[in-house]
């Protein structure tokens, strides 16, 4: 899979990284597709309108057997690689012969869903369990990929089909818009309806349209537009209110048929509503199932201000909508249980951790400026073990849920509450000022410590406090969850809890940072620990010209661990220094590959820390290191920071590798306190501009002027120039135009194993990154 791919891939299914993505396409070699198909085939033979998708193979046992393999083969492409132009080429063939065969996208997206159904069955057998959600996800882009294949070709019929009418013409070009964001992702039930609705009266010049939805003998208003329309106000709760007069068209719909009502005011049967809808201009109604071939689900209201406007053939359509809009509420239906059970803590009805971080990184996303800032406060239950040995687990549930009631009750809109650990609860907050912070935090102090009622008898149990900020603790959610949690182990081994910010040099300390040392410790011994390579893109020949290594940590158990929680524990400890080999040599080795596959010498960049400078004998075993490996010095590119050269011993060091030949790269460049002196006598080093001065512009003026001024500093130094961060197109256009030499980011691609950064290397397209040079 290409890098662009595999973006996709974490993008759209939700993957937290590339381990958990690999793991996804394993599924493609350890599913039993044969079995699969023997329990679609037992649906086929019980439903008649999924037997028009397979009725000319059911009675040919040849035909049967080769539509059983290309059926597996599909899917297991699909699962593999689902964004490739191979497989998209299938899909479009896919659709053709079902379109061709008379299949509607309704019967073929609920067959759809059948299998989805299916496969999340055999997960359940399966060690992936934790992946259903992703599976759910992909289903749904398998969806909506489909349903475009299926309306360009529907689309392109309608375009050979000159009697249609203009009319006619508009009904079936709004079913095909409709239909994209049918299937789309991350819409809720009332999101879709009102979609919907404000595309069936912009398309069909409508005057009003609107969804409703039965529970028993009530129904409920989903979604309408225009949202102002008086008739929204007057829309009867139940159906009792269409007994009597309207009898008959009860009797309709709730045989699923279809209701039109083509003059009102000669429509006795309406009543006194008939004076209220020729009061408000509507003078034309349809009344259109949604209903599939078991359930009805409710209604789509449609109305127009002039008479006799919906005709046959148009019905028609609508009903074809409304048995699509019935497939695509189910599946709402479906990932919301889905979701519940994989998000929610049972027992409290809150988000789990996963769940809270996944709502945590939306509120991140929505309210991280820098006028603000944002933390996470996470909160333990001191000695919680013991009162559910004392009073049993069932009161020791009883407690979680009025800790979750008082919490959500005291957060009301503000925030985001969950619980992330046996007896923690994870919440958030916004704000300006540290006193702003200090006042919040006495306040859910204050919520917490109200006593509790224990077998009639009040109780204040004791609770600890541990809070973490952003952006000074970290760049992510996950990261600042993980020290909030790191300081409130702290504070909770205290008999009374308190309030602990996480601070640096007590987590250093902490017992669980020499836990992660010893792990760590081991992790390098069984070879755990491996460099991820990121390309750099020299802009001038819009080529690779070379790759960052970035440590990473394969744990057996967690899996990737964020290199925000061992990095900096690992740069304090004395392990940085094997480990700093261990990265110079897998460098050095993925170096050697490069050169051996397409024989292009690229440089690979590794970081230094300060530690492996000042241990006195780095690069004689640096020098060692590239002779075993037959390395040009110069291949391997050091990165080192501007504190670096304040220190004497680290100093000497950088001077030695100078002296050798080694090339040297001043990261995190702009952050340090380093002096121009220190850069004249360095000579010819590149330069790194750190993440932070690009990640606002072209936006931001004072961003943007502070990048000019250290980019054109550099250039009249004759310096080496090369920007990290870049995530988009429009600052690819802006970096390009200082004069940069050389970028990397995500907007190319993340870090990639080796041979995934070799894979990307041989298949890079710069086409796909940048624009026409006719362009510029």
């Amino acid at each position: 899979m290409t890098a662009k791919n595999i973006m996709k891939c974490l993008k759209k299914f939700g993957f937290s990284s590339p381990k958990e993505l690999n793991e996804f396409q394993s599924l493609a070699d350890l599913l039993d597709f044969k079995e699969i198909w023997m329990s679609i085939y037992e649906y086929v033979q019980e439903d008649v309108e999924a037997q028009k998708i397979l009725h000319k193979i059911l009675d040919n046992p040849e035909a049967y057997n080769e539509f059983i393999d290309r059926w597996t083969s599909f899917f297991r492409d699909a699962l593999r690689n689902p964004f490739s132009k191979e497989f998209r080429a299938r899909l479009h063939h896919v659709a053709y012969l079902h379109y061709r065969n008379g299949v509607r996208l309704s019967v073929f997206m609920a067959a759809l869903l059948k299998i989805r159904d299916l496969f999340m069955d055999k997960l359940e057998k399966t060690d992936f369990l934790a992946l259903k959600a992703n599976l759910a996800r992909f289903f749904e882009c398998l969806g909506v990929m489909l349903a475009e294949e299926f309306y360009y070709l529907s689309i392109r019929d309608l375009q050979k089909s000159l009697w249609l009418s203009e009319r006619q013409a508009r009904f079936l070009a709004t079913l095909r818009e409709i239909n994209f964001f049918l299937s789309a992702e991350d819409l809720t039930e009332r999101d879709l309806a009102q979609k919907f609705c404000l595309a069936m009266v912009e398309n069909l010049g409508l005057s009003l349209a609107w969804i409703g939805r039965l529970k028993g003998e009530k129904l409920i208003f989903v979604g309408g537009f225009p949202e102002d329309h008086p008739r929204l106000k007057e829309i009867p709760q139940s159906l009792n209110a269409f007994r009597g007069n309207l009898k008959p068209y009860l009797e309709k719909f709730l045989s699923k048929e279809p209701i039109v009502i083509n003059e009102v005011s000669k429509n006795e049967n309406l009543g006194s509503l008939r004076e209220f809808l020729q009061k408000h201009g509507l003078n034309s109604i349809a009344v259109v199932p949604i209903h599939d071939e078991k359930d009805l689900y409710g209604a789509l209201f449609l109305y127009h201000k002039e008479k006799n406007y919906f005709l046959p053939d148009e019905i028609q359509i609508l009903q074809e909508i409304s048995r699509d809009l019935s497939v695509t509420f189910k599946r709402l239906k479906y990932q919301k249980n889905l979701e519940y059970k994989l998000y929610i803590d049972e027992i409290t009805s809150l988000p789990n951790a996963r769940g809270f971080l996944r709502s945590v990184e939306k509120f991140f996303r929505f309210n991280g400026n820098k006028n603000h800032k944002l933390a996470i406060i996470v909160t333990d239950i001191v000695h919680f073990s013991e009162i559910n040995q004392i009073l049993g687990h069932i009161k020791g549930d009883e407690i979680l849920k009025e800790i979750a009631r008082r919490l959500t009750e005291f957060l009301g809109r503000e925030g985001i509450v969950g619980r992330v650990g046996a007896d923690e609860f994870a919440v958030t907050i916004k704000f300006s000022f540290l006193d702003e912070l200090s006042k919040y935090l006495e306040k859910l102090r204050q919520t917490l410590s109200r006593p509790f009622e224990i077998e009639k008898q009040n109780i204040r149990l004791n609770f600890g406090l541990g809070v973490s900020i952003w952006p000074e603790h970290g760049r992510s959610p996950r990261e600042i969850l993980a020290k909030a949690s790191s300081a409130v182990r702290l504070v909770s081994r205290t008999p009374d809890g308190g309030l602990m910010f996480y601070e640096a040099e007590k987590a250093k300390t902490s017992l669980a940072k020499l836990n992660l040392l010893s792990r760590m410790e081991k992790a390098l011994k069984n070879d755990e620990l491996e460099l991820f390579f990121q390309p750099k893109i020299n802009l001038d020949s819009r080529s690779i010209s070379g790759f960052e290594g970035l440590l990473r940590w394969r744990d057996k158990e967690r899996g990737i661990v964020p290199p925000g929680e061992f990095i900096p524990v690992l740069e304090e400890s004395q392990l940085m220094i094997d480990v700093g080999y261990k990265v110079v040599e897998q460098a050095a080795d993925f170096a050697r590959k490069i050169e051996k596959e397409t024989g292009n010498p690229l440089k690979i960049s590794v970081n230094l820390s300060v530690r492996q400078l000042k241990s006195g004998n780095f690069a004689l075993n640096f020098l060692e290191i590239l002779k075993r490996y037959s390395i040009p010095v110069e291949r391997i590119e050091l990165e080192i920071l501007e504190t670096m050269l304040l220190e004497d011993e680290a100093m000497a060091e950088i001077n030695r590798l100078r002296e050798a030949g080694a090339a040297l790269v001043l990261d995190d460049f702009g952050t340090g306190y380093s002096s121009f002196r220190h850069l004249f006598q360095l000579g010819r080093i590149g330069i790194k501009i750190d993440r932070t001065f690009l990640e606002h512009v072209p936006d931001q003026r004072d961003h943007v002027v502070m990048l000019m001024a250290l980019v054109s500093m550099a250039r009249g130094m004759d310096l080496n120039v090369v920007a990290e961060g870049l995530e988009t197109r429009e600052q690819l256009a802006f970096i390009t135009g200082l004069g940069v030499d050389e970028v990397q980011g995500f907007y190319f691609a993340p870090p990639m194993p080796a041979e995934e950064a070799l894979q990307f290397l041989t298949s890079f397209n710069p086409e796909l990154y940048f624009w026409s040079r006719k362009q510029n």
